[in-house]
């Protein structure tokens, strides 16, 4: 991740970098963008209904 910030720093014009994080998430992602430097702006609840049921059988 330090990797992917220094390389978005280093291009010529970047003057602001954003992250955006979800509940889907790791439970720990935003402590660690905030380790990283980054600092939450604004949170916003949503909520979506799936209307299609998932099916194991698809997956591995």
């Amino acid at each position: 991740m330090q990797t992917a910030i220094l390389t978005g720093w280093a291009r010529e014009g970047v003057g602001r970098m954003t992250v955006n994080t979800c509940t889907l998430d790791h439970p720990r992602a935003l402590s660690l963008y905030q380790q990283l430097g980054f600092a939450p702006v604004a949170r916003e609840d949503r909520a979506r209904v799936l209307v299609h049921d998932r099916d194991p059988a698809r997956f591995p």
